[in-house]
This record gives C-alpha cells, sequence and structure tokens, in this order.
C-alpha cells in the first residue's frame, strides 16, 4: 500500500513483474480476482510477510518466465510426463526469469520463509498448486 492506494505486485503474461494499482486491476478483470490470505492459520509463525512481498517488489520489472512455462508444461505431456520425474529440488538455480505462481512461491520460500509446496521446486510450481496449499486461505473474489 502507497499512501491510500492497494497495490497488486505480480508477474503475468504479456507483462512480466510489475506494480500496478489494485484498483485498476478489479475495475479490468471483475470477478476473477480471488484473494488468498498465506500462513492464515498462523501454522508457520516464522513466516515473514514484510520478507515476502519485498521479494515480490524486486521483481517488477522482470521479464516473463515463457521459457519456464514451456518447461514445467513438457512434464504433462502424455509420453514424458511417464519418463520424467518433476523436480522437487529448490536448490537448484534457475537462470530463466519467473512465471506467476513460480514468483509466489520463490518469495514465500525465499523472502518469507516458508516453502508453500513443498516437494516440488517453485519453478515447477503451478497456480492449482498454490491454491491446494494448506499455506493459503481463500478469503473472497474481488468485485468493483
Amino acid at each position: 500500500m502507497v499512501g491510500d492506494d492497494l497495490f497488486c505486485i505480480e508477474v503475468r503474461e504479456w507483462h512480466g513483474g510489475r506494480a500496478v494499482t489494485l484498483e485498476s486491476q478489479v475495475a479490468k478483470f471483475p470477478g476473477r480476482i480471488d484473494v488468498y490470505q498465506a500462513n492464515a492459520a498462523e501454522r508457520w509463525p516464522e513466516y515473514d510477510r514484510t520478507r515476502a512481498t519485498r521479494f515480490m517488489r524486486r521483481l517488477a520489472g522482470c521479464d516473463y518466465g515463457y521459457a519456464a512455462v514451456l518447461a514445467a508444461a513438457m512434464l504433462h505431456l502424455p509420453v514424458l510426463r511417464l519418463a520424467v520425474r518433476a523436480e522437487v529440488n529448490d536448490q537448484v538455480i534457475d537462470r530463466r526469469p519467473p512465471f506467476c505462481s513460480d514468483a509466489c512461491a520463490m518469495a514465500d520460500r525465499l523472502g518469507g520463509g516458508v516453502d508453500p509446496v513443498p516437494h516440488l521446486a517453485d519453478r515447477l510450481t503451478e497456480p492449482a498448486d498454490l491454491a491446494r496449499s494448506p499455506f493459503y486461505a481463500y478469503r473472497f473474489t474481488l468485485m468493483p
């Protein structure tokens, strides 16, 4: 929040990392923005919301990770998914820019100190993985 303005900090297709007013996004996408709360039940006392937010803010201006999305999508191909195991090691450094859910997982793990989707590398984390994570709790959908 800057002054009285709430901001949406995101990494999204066609734009990359950016910070835009939440009001502008709700007006553009009414009823399509769901709000989840990280660590809603306070199960992870070590989680640092401020550092996670700072991590996401530092992604503003980065490119969108199209190559990373393609790499993650390849694991869903019928033959390939039988032959290749999903990477579970977050320690492997990926030089490619992040994509949306990859950025969220990285911010909470590296910035906030909690891995929201254990046993899955950030660079393979998909939106559905985040939605199913016990780390997040759905709160509401934004309407204008």
